[in-house]
């Protein structure tokens, strides 16, 4: 069943999608027809308040910023620059070091002459480098803007209010997209460009790369996706996915691609290699509630109602180790690397699990090389918000309870709801009963639910995928 707000994105392109704005963009992208809709669709559904996701702004920046976006361009991206030789494949990763951690071998087994790109930061050793892959643009791109940001902002306004959408944060984001991409596909054009940023999957990056000569735009995905405006209506060509139930999800959500494939998890698969054979060093269990982090408000990228959800949960996890003090609960930190955001983050996680849990709980830290899977597997009940480990914890046979203390039914992830609380009051009696329930339940396999998650768990994650991109 579609969410919603799909159906309301319809009837708004339906309505307003050949409004002089949306004509102008149009023109600017260089797109009309289903693509030019599918754009109208994604900009609603980046606008509407459901859109809990969106970044605040200062309302200047917001009122005006599509005038002064060319500057921005101008000033802060490479505009002087010439087009790289074009290469079989190029692969977009989050930085060298999630390259060389998790994504070396698949590059390696890929065919054909290849590049890397970052999104943020330099290159990295032993193979061929882009510059970061949203640092460059078009001086035709630019120029085209500037001249009609005028007609183009007032024409925005217009429809804003005609509307009732606040769409102007938005709008100027799908041609931000579109520019950078258009410039760094061709500054580096690539037949075949595979990348691991699916969060939006916005259709202005498809049309920059199709429009750039580019043949198949491939995206894995990355991370836990819900019903949810933020993921709905992307594009690209193939869409590797953790199982059949993101398939249907995204499908539900208008997400646009020639073929789906139920490719497992990247990171689960990984872990698998070595979690599978250590089995038998992790009974019996150490833990009995192993709490996976997500992060505190507001350095988590939730809305500040879900972040603040999951304080309520970690204090109804501190009540629980307070009536139950013979429990073994522990709190699994991510990964925080050195960075100076990173540690800022962790700072904030301990600043918040001191005040709530003092010494009664413990905090496991994590060193980047499958802590928190090992941790899971030494746990008798894995608890999250909406993190993709409580599936693959499931899908190792470890129980898990996601918790939705936010209101917002988006983020209620599991369908079974033997696995699921979702309570607006928060209230600990239910919480209480819900851990001890599970506690003494007694999973034999793996639940449908995370079957249909992860379709395969065997090691052979970089293999797979590479022998599908490589066979077209």
């Amino acid at each position: 069943m579609n969410p919603p707000f799909v159906a309301s994105a319809e009837r708004f392109a339906a309505e307003h999608g050949r409004s002089l704005a949306f004509r102008l963009l149009g023109l600017l992208t260089r797109c009309q027809g289903p693509d030019l809709e599918l754009v109208v669709k994604k900009t609603y559904c980046a606008s509407i308040p459901e859109n809990t996701y969106a970044t605040p702004e200062n309302p200047w920046k917001t009122r005006l910023g599509i005038l002064l976006l060319p500057l921005a361009w101008l000033s802060g991206k490479s505009v002087l620059w010439r087009p790289l030789p074009p290469v079989d494949v190029c692969l977009e990763v989050p930085d060298s070091d999630y390259f060389e951690a998790h994504l070396e071998e698949l590059f390696c087994l890929l065919s054909g002459s290849k590049r890397v790109a970052p999104m943020t930061g330099g290159p990295g050793p032993g193979v061929e480098w882009t510059a970061p892959a949203q640092s460059s643009v078009r001086l035709r791109d630019c120029l085209l803007l500037l001249l009609a940001a005028p007609v183009l902002l007032p024409a925005l306004w217009a429809l804003q209010r005609a509307s009732g959408v606040p769409l102007l944060q938005a709008f100027r984001q799908a041609l931000s997209i579109y520019a950078v991409y258009r410039g760094f596909f061709g500054r580096y054009p690539c037949r075949r460009f595979i990348t691991i940023h699916d969060d939006s999957n916005h259709p202005c990056r498809h049309l920059a790369f199709r429009q750039s000569g580019g043949e198949e735009l491939v995206v894995i995905q990355n991370g836990e996706r819900i019903a949810h405006p933020h993921f709905s209506f992307g594009s690209m060509d193939r869409y590797f996915v953790f199982g059949k139930a993101h398939e249907q999800l995204l499908r539900s959500l208008g997400v646009r691609a020639s073929a789906f494939v139920h490719c497992g998890a990247l990171f689960l698969d990984a872990r698998f290699r070595g979690l599978d054979s250590e089995r038998v060093k992790f009974e019996p269990r150490l833990y009995d509630v192993l709490f996976v982090d997500q992060g505190v408000y507001p350095f988590e990228g939730f809305n500040e109602r879900s972040g603040r959800s999951i304080e309520k949960v970690l204090a109804n996890l501190a009540a629980f180790k307070g009536r139950h003090p013979e429990r073994r609960v522990a709190y699994q930190l991510r990964a925080y690397t050195g960075t100076a955001t990173h540690r800022l983050q962790k700072e904030a996680v301990l600043s918040v699990l001191g005040k709530l849990f003092g010494k009664s709980i413990s905090i496991l830290d994590n060193d980047g090389k499958g802590a928190s899977y090992r941790n899971v597997l030494r746990s008798e009940l894995v608890m999250t918000f909406e993190s993709s480990l409580g599936f693959e914890a499931l899908r190792l046979g470890v129980k898990a309870l996601f918790v939705n203390y936010s209101g917002d039914p988006a983020e209620t992830v599991c369908e079974d709801e033997r696995f699921q609380l979702m309570d607006d009051a928060a209230d600990f009696g239910r919480f209480e009963a819900k851990v001890l329930g599970l506690l003494a339940f007694k999973l034999d396999a793996a639940p449908q639910a995370a079957l249909e998650r992860n379709a395969a768990m065997d090691g052979r994650f970089a293999q797979r995928v590479s022998a599908a991109i490589n066979a077209g």
